[in-house]
């Protein structure tokens, strides 16, 4: 699928529109285009794969088209990044989400207990569709994504798989620091990790301090999905890769 934006009627721009993004050895590259043919063309560079499934490519190509709305209104950069985290998400539903159900019941056992005797509740939580943060978790420490495997991370010579989600015992301790800052005042708890569901959650529910756009978000999102999709990908027949 490949971003088509009619721009006829756009205006001119009298000042280059300026892009934080990484280019290799620097994460935050600024990049100037003059011409909205360039802009578009960059973009385009980050067509995703046609093996992606059609409810997936269609978010991430409307997360692409609000993205180069930025040529007309620089607002419009959260809203792309919102909706290409809504696209990723939805494709580690599809690739992972009854996968993480069953990897929940699998540590129940492990823990030594009888599924069939856990309590009703406990049943539901098992059954509950993932949300992101463990769909992200999922991704990485059990589907082996690592900065070698993830074309982004390769790309631009960086770590990236660290800063996309916050492992369980990060979570459990920063939790745990959380309930004796309540108890005690003077203790200081740590603030949540800026990760993908962060960045996700804040995005969706309104978060009065919004920063800039983070700068190659789509380009990372476009590398996620079709590792997750990997697979798929790989016995197309015919597909080259956006």
């Amino acid at each position: 699928m490949s971003l088509v934006i009619d721009t006829s009627h756009w205006p001119v721009c009298n000042t280059p529109l300026q892009v934080v993004w990484p280019v290799p050895g620097n994460p935050a590259h600024l990049h100037s285009f003059h011409r909205i043919t360039d802009w578009l063309e960059f973009l385009r560079e980050l067509d995703l794969h046609a093996a992606i499934p059609v409810p997936t490519a269609s978010k991430y190509e409307r997360a692409q088209k609000l993205c180069a709305y930025t040529w007309l209104e620089s607002d419009f950069s959260k809203a792309y990044e919102l909706v290409a985290l809504a696209a990723l998400e939805g494709a580690l539903l599809d690739c992972y989400g009854r996968k993480v159900i069953e990897f929940r019941k699998c540590k129940v056992k492990q823990q030594g207990k009888d599924f069939v005797k856990i309590s009703s509740t406990e049943k539901l939580k098992l059954a509950k569709p993932p949300m992101f943060a463990e769909l992200m978790s999922y991704l990485v420490e059990e589907d082996g994504l690592t900065d070698e495997r993830l074309a982004f991370a390769q790309r631009y010579q960086a770590p990236a798989v660290r800063f996309l989600y916050e492992t369980e015992a990060a979570r459990l301790k920063r939790n745990a620091d959380a309930r004796k800052a309540i108890e005690d005042p003077s203790q200081l708890a740590a603030d949540e990790p800026i990760v993908l569901a962060t960045i996700r959650n804040r995005l969706a529910h309104g978060d009065s301090i919004e920063g800039w756009p983070w700068g190659g978000l789509l380009e990372l999102i476009r590398d996620l999905i079709e590792y997750a999709y990997r697979e798929r990908i790989q016995f197309y027949p015919g597909a080259i890769a956006g």
